[in-house]
């Protein structure tokens, strides 16, 4: 079935004379797509709100209190979880935006509506305060434990995540810093 989809594309793109325009990698790209589409006939989408609290240290002794709020994007066939941050660092008093991208190693069922995952990530934020910016990369591993109801279609969660990484402040007061923090999430999805 796969490779009559690729023959059938590639067939296509030769009668149209556009394979000609192509160059590799746009070749390898649409045989990628033509293989995701043909393995995946049809799948749900996961989306919703979150409330973010974080607490942490870092190396030269600054303290972290954030909170905010962040939309969360997860597929039910592929275990990847994407996140957008927007936090409020009390402690700093400053402003954070960033996404993370993480991959769920497991996502057992406990059960007809109770799950859990766990796995790694990778984060990357900016920072405002006043003049000075801020950017922060991360590495990261989290757990949590979902809720689904109605059949599927919503779901409650609560996970939380350790994530380390460089910091580097830029404009009057700049400076390099190694942050440890411990966010916590609770979110709402809507299947589609």
């Amino acid at each position: 079935m796969i490779f009559c989809i690729i023959y059938i594309i590639i067939n296509l793109a030769k009668h149209l004379k556009v394979i000609e325009k192509l160059n590799k990698m746009k070749k390898t790209f649409l045989i990628l797509a033509a293989l995701l589409l043909s393995t995946s006939t049809t799948f749900a989408l996961g989306i919703g709100p979150q409330l973010d609290f974080q607490m942490g240290k870092s190396v030269k002794d600054r303290n972290l209190m954030k909170i905010g709020f962040s939309c969360s994007l997860t597929f039910d066939d592929i275990p990847f979880y994407f996140t957008g941050y927007t936090d409020y660092d009390y402690a700093n008093n400053s402003f954070e935006s960033g996404a993370s991208a993480d991959y769920w190693i497991a996502n057992p069922k406990i059960g007809n509506y109770l799950s859990i995952f766990f796995g790694p990530g990778i984060y990357a934020g900016t920072s405002t305060k006043g003049e000075n910016i801020g950017i922060y990369t991360a590495a990261r591993f989290f757990a949590g434990i979902s809720f689904t109801f109605h059949d599927g279609a919503h779901e409650i969660f609560f996970q939380q995540t350790v994530q380390s990484g460089p910091y580097f402040q830029m404009g009057n007061k700049s400076f390099q810093d190694i942050l440890l923090e411990y966010p916590v999430n609770l979110g709402f999805r809507q299947w589609f």
